[in-house]
């Protein structure tokens, strides 16, 4: 299925459009993202769905956003973990990604 995508040029990659805020966040925070979609997934229709590219940014995720990764242990499997959400939690994490504010130096 084709999805709606948005460029995301400070990162050099699209995205499912619902999402680029909550994955621009994630790469501010040091959460290394892999891959990502919304509205459908292989495994669960209706879903959003992130990959991370590092252990080290699934465990970053789960303790900002405390909703927890399924975590692979499949070789053929290009992610180390992934998280599935509803569409309309996105709000949510993209709060809990948010806080507290993000540093910034001028």
């Amino acid at each position: 299925m084709k999805h709606e995508q948005v460029e995301l040029p400070e990162l050099g990659f699209t995205v499912d459009v619902g999402l680029e805020e909550l994955v621009r966040l994630c790469w501010q925070r040091g959460i290394g993202t892999f891959v990502c979609c919304i509205g459908s997934s292989d495994y669960r229709e209706g879903d959003g769905y992130i990959g991370f590219d590092s252990p080290s940014s699934a465990a970053r995720w789960e303790d900002l956003t405390e909703l927890l990764c399924e975590w692979n242990d499949d070789d053929e499997i290009a992610t180390v973990a992934e998280v599935y959400f509803p569409r309309e939690r996105i709000a949510d994490l993209v709060a809990a990604l948010r806080e507290p504010p993000l540093v910034t130096t001028v």
